[in-house]
């Protein structure tokens, strides 16, 4: 198939995320990408209608519209910067909390208007509408990234590859040769820790600082597992009262101890889930995870560990990648989702066409 230059376009709540990427759905080459933060004004009333301040329709509408406009500056930005002109759009857009849904921000009409190209939307809903969980997009551009680790040298062949995304949850990606990826939920990630953190010492442990200090209590890590067998981890997991089960359970006159338990829970639940993988040679470790040393330094123990910045992967800008990426399958009919990652066998998005403006379900 022929290679073809992507834009991604993701908003992170703070600004917005673009690359631009050279691919054929499959291959990962010549990536460039841009950070830029929304303006002050933007970002306060982005918050405020986060937080359920204003959900007026003219408030909404305007809203969407002024995102939107930024996705295009900062999409010209990159554009002039590299002197790439891309064919297609893919756009992960802005995710809102509105009136207890989720709602993507950024308007696949404007873009195609303002930049003249495709662009592909809709891919989580276009998964869940047909069955699939509507989250597990990231298999193909997995794939991708370790395809060119392999071709730079970075990492020599290997019959199965695991990636352990430790942000707010636990995410694993199995990829082996010739099979369809896998991809799931280990447990909780170190939004457990945050939520004990800030009770404890009023911030987190983002390195892993506090955890080294102290010791593992066994005792406790029995019952976290209890716990957690007895009531699974919910994976929404921002709000303090799906953890109250878990905090009960600490022992707040030993802190330093709860932490550098919560964390080793943490693990395990991960080398669980992993235990029945026994061609996994190597772990690349990603997300948050990657900065905690404690929680690195228990995973090393198990796997032969690297991280994204050792194989050529800037992590920072997965989400836009993955969103170029998978704009190029969706354009050559290749599948994004599989029944082993969202539960649906797909070629996710939809497409608006420019000139006539059409759209493709």
């Amino acid at each position: 198939m022929d290679f073809v230059r992507a834009i991604g376009i993701y908003g992170d709540t703070t600004g917005v995320q673009v690359s631009l990427i050279l691919t054929d759905g499959k291959k990962l080459t010549d990536t460039t990408s841009l950070y830029l933060p929304y303006p002050r004004d933007m970002h306060q009333r982005l918050m405020r209608l986060k937080n359920g301040e204003n959900t007026d329709n003219n408030f909404v509408r305007a809203l969407d519209y002024e995102i939107s406009d930024w996705f295009v500056q900062v999409s010209r930005i990159l554009i002039e910067r590299t002197k790439q002109f891309p064919t297609i759009v893919g756009l992960y857009g802005q995710s809102v909390p509105l009136n207890n849904t989720i709602c993507q921000f950024g308007s696949s009409r404007v873009l195609t208007s303002e930049l003249g190209i495709p662009v592909v939307y809709d891919f989580h809903k276009t998964d869940a509408l047909a069955g699939g969980n509507g989250c597990f997009l990231h298999a193909p551009y997995y794939r991708a990234v370790t395809d060119r680790a392999v071709d730079l040298g970075y990492i020599k062949s290997q019959s199965a590859i695991a990636i352990i995304n430790v942000s707010d949850v636990s995410r694993i990606t199995v990829l082996a040769n010739d099979c369809d990826p896998i991809m799931f939920d280990a447990g909780p990630g170190l939004a457990l820790v945050d939520e004990f953190t800030q009770i404890a010492f009023q911030s987190d442990d983002l390195y892993g600082d506090i955890a080294s200090k102290g010791d593992v209590r066994g005792n406790l890590l029995v019952q976290l597992e209890r716990e957690f067998y007895r009531i699974p981890m919910p994976t929404n997991v921002c709000d303090l009262k799906n953890f109250l089960s878990y905090v009960r359970l600490l022992d707040r006159s030993q802190p330093i101890d709860c932490v550098a338990t919560l964390t080793t829970f943490i693990v395990l639940l991960i080398e669980r889930s992993l235990a029945s993988y026994a061609n996994v040679t190597l772990a690349i470790l990603a997300g948050r995870g990657v900065k905690n040393s404690f929680l690195k330094t228990l995973l090393s123990s198990s796997f032969r560990l690297t991280t994204p910045s050792s194989i050529f992967w800037d992590d920072q800008f997965e989400m836009p990648e993955q969103a170029a990426l998978n704009a190029v399958r969706r354009l050559h009919s290749l599948a994004i989702s599989y029944p082993t990652t969202t539960g649906a066998s797909l070629v996710c998005g939809r497409i608006k066409r420019a000139k006539p403006q059409v759209e493709d379900a």
